[in-house]
C-alpha cells in the first residue's frame, strides 16, 4: 500500500487531484496485476503445464475489463472501486471453483487479494 500512496503523491506532485491520483494509481496497479498473470501464463504454456495455465487463464478472464471504467471515468473513486470489486467478487467466485477442482495453490486468490488492497486505498482519504 505504501508503494501506491507513494506513487499517488507523485501523480499528485505532476499536477493531478487527490481523486484522480488515486483512480489512476489503481488503473497502474490492476494492469499490473493483469500483466504478472499474462506473463505467468505464458510461462506455464511454454513449460506445458497446461492445467496451471488453464488456472491462470481463468484469473485473466475474472479480471478482464476492470481498467476500461477506470479510464473512461478517470478521478471518479466510486467507479473504481465499482470496478475492482466486480473484478474481485469474479475472482472469489472462480477461485472458489478452482479450489475444489485442483489441490495446487490457487493463484486467482494472490489478485483476489491485490484487488482487496487496492480497494481499501481508495476508500482512504
Amino acid at each position: 500500500m505504501s508503494r501506491w500512496d507513494r506513487l499517488r503523491l507523485v501523480l499528485i506532485g505532476q499536477g493531478l487531484s487527490d481523486c484522480e491520483a488515486r483512480t489512476e494509481v489503481a488503473r497502474i496497479a490492476a494492469g499490473d496485476v493483469w500483466d504478472e498473470f499474462a506473463d505467468e501464463l505464458r510461462r506455464h504454456r511454454a513449460a506445458g503445464r497446461q492445467t496451471e495455465a488453464n488456472a491462470v487463464a481463468v484469473g485473466l478472464r475474472s479480471m478482464q475489463g476492470v481498467t476500461q471504467p477506470i479510464l473512461r471515468h478517470p478521478g471518479d473513486v466510486s467507479v473504481a472501486r465499482s470496478a475492482l470489486d466486480r473484478a474481485r467478487r469474479r475472482l472469489s467466485h472462480n477461485g472458489s471453483l478452482l479450489d475444489r477442482l485442483q489441490e495446487r495453490p490457487n493463484p486467482l486468490r494472490r489478485a483476489e487479494h491485490a484487488f482487496r488492497i487496492l480497494e481499501a486505498f481508495l476508500r482512504l482519504t
